[in-house]
């Protein structure tokens, strides 16, 4: 959704910027109010959750937030209006008389924040010219990185977190009092059960809080792109509901467990023909039987240790997959209610027994590997002919 970031206003945008820095990068940062500032509106020192939750990704050191607000019909181009400010506020910064300077610190990190909707053509638009000069100044001033959040970006963060939106009733758009109203009658209705039986929730039995999990799961999802050192990085960032309700994990064969299990098997079977050799052959023994020795003990030491640990990581490993990709199954044909915050499953191939039973998001993963567990039991148990457990 496009938000129209010129209602705010200077000191509400402001506000806004800080905010969502927050959510963004965490409470490891220092917010300033209104009055002289030093070209900060927020700043912070030390790690923070950006770009991504790759943590050699993380930016390390003292950053600055930079929030520039350009009020309607100023009489000139936006972009060039933005580049001006820009280009003054980082001189300020390379200039070391300067008072934010003397009094202050020269950032590591740079966010540049502005209410400004910048184009998105190659070369030539409002985002790569206001890019390839923000390159050129982090060259001259040594930033280890910068990020520039324009109206779009500021938008799709408002998207992820619609709670931030809605503090700011400038921003509060006739679709979220739509929403709001159709969730208060929800409440008042006498809920009726719905007719899609699947989507219906087994607590609240209704369907108007309910989507598949997966939808949820692409919303909890934000993917940024970020200059660092040079480099253009796309990152995707997922919430912290986000990896509650993520898809189980598949487990994979651990093949480097398995290749230093070969190397020591044959490093014993090498040292034993060797001793062998050496103990039978009819020429004299050889000067290196004792290195040889050492080394097959070795040798024997690291099998005895790779071997059993590959074998116990390896043991069942066919069925641990069989029951992962099952759950991940089941989990696209998950539904989550937003009003219980519960998920459950509904498909007509699961078992009537465990059709629609809740669970929380907190062990998503878990509660499907248990229905996939059940499930496979009860196959197994009909093809011995045993009547399937109902427990």
């Amino acid at each position: 959704m496009a938000y129209d970031l010129t209602r705010l206003g200077e000191r509400d945008f402001e506000a806004l910027c800080r905010a969502l820095a927050i959510r963004v990068l965490g409470d490891n940062v220092q917010a300033f109010g209104d009055g002289p500032d030093g070209g900060r509106e927020l700043t912070w020192d030390g790690a923070v959750d950006y770009p991504g939750s790759d943590h050699q990704k993380h930016w390390f050191g003292f950053g600055v937030m930079q929030a520039k607000f350009r009020r309607q019909n100023a009489g000139f181009k936006d972009i060039d209006w933005l580049r001006g400010q820009l280009r003054a506020e980082l001189a300020a910064w390379m200039n070391p008389r300067a008072a934010r300077v003397q009094r202050g610190r020269v950032p590591q990190y740079l966010i540049v924040a502005t209410n400004l909707r910048l184009t998105s053509v190659a070369g030539t638009g409002g985002i790569d010219q206001t890019s390839a000069m923000l390159t050129d100044f982090a060259t001259k001033l040594g930033l280890k990185g910068w990020a520039l959040w324009d109206a779009n970006q500021i938008s799709a963060y408002l998207d992820a977190y619609p709670s931030i939106a809605q503090r700011f009733s400038t921003l509060i758009t006739p679709s979220d009092v739509l929403a709001k109203t159709f969730e208060k009658l929800n409440v008042l209705s006498d809920r009726k059960p719905a007719g899609n039986r699947a989507a219906q929730c087994p607590t609240c039995h209704t369907q108007e809080q309910s989507q598949r999990i997966s939808v949820r799961y692409s919303e909890e999802r934000t993917t940024t792109r970020t200059r660092t050192q040079g480099r253009t990085y796309r990152t995707t960032v997922v919430s912290a509901f986000g990896r509650r309700i993520a898809p189980p994990s598949v487990p994979k064969v651990p093949v480097l467990l398995a290749v230093l299990a070969a190397c020591s098997g044959f490093c014993v079977l090498n040292g034993a023909v060797s001793l062998l050799s050496d103990a039978f052959g009819a020429g004299p023994e050889s000067p290196d039987t004792a290195y040889t020795v050492i080394l097959w003990l070795f040798a024997m030491a690291a099998a005895g240790a790779t071997i059993p640990l590959l074998i116990s990581r390896t043991s069942g490993l066919n069925d641990r997959r069989r029951r992962a990709e099952l759950a991940r199954w089941l989990w696209r044909r998950t539904w989550y209610c937003r009003r219980c915050d519960i998920a459950w499953v509904a498909t007509t191939e699961l078992p009537p027994r465990l059709w629609g039973r809740p669970f929380r998001t907190q062990g998503t993963a878990s509660s499907l590997q248990a229905i996939a567990r059940g499930i496979l039991t009860d196959s197994a148990q009909r093809k011995t002919g045993r009547a399937p457990s109902r427990n």
